[in-house]
């Protein structure tokens, strides 16, 4: 029976920023950083300069890997630009194939969700307040 590929590849830290519909004066980026920095200190010890792979993304100012790795200061060996599972999969597979050994994924969204789904898609905001939080 072969090895499947990701056999050594695992996710060792995770974590959730506020949830809200909207996040009164916080900027997508403090969010993302606060995402990056929380996913790192749950990871038992990985710093910054462990991480030689990055998937940062923000859906509403369109902040993408290459310009967090400009920003961070850091040379990162991989990129990624997928969204949700396909990311993880895709940091995964980054990993398994030698292109890097610890990928960040984060993905940030503060202050506009309600703005840019209930205005522009006509979505009902009583609808959000269910799982969005207050």
């Amino acid at each position: 029976m072969t090895r499947n590929p990701l056999h050594d590849v695992a996710i060792v830290g995770a974590f959730n920023t506020r949830q809200a519909t909207v996040l009164e004066d916080v900027r997508e980026m403090d969010l993302l950083l606060e995402a990056v920095r929380g996913a790192l200190a749950a990871s038992g010890g990985l710093a910054l300069g462990d991480v030689d792979g990055l998937n940062l993304r923000s859906s509403v100012a369109h902040f993408h890997s290459r310009q967090a790795a400009h920003l961070l200061g850091g040379r990162p060996r991989w990129t990624g630009d997928a969204l949700g599972i396909e990311a993880v999969l895709q940091a995964a597979a980054a990993i398994a194939t030698g292109q890097c050994d610890v990928v960040v994924i984060a993905d940030a969204q503060a202050g506009q969700y309600v703005r840019l789904f209930c205005c522009n898609w006509g979505v009902d905001r009583r609808v959000l307040a269910n799982w969005a939080g207050p």
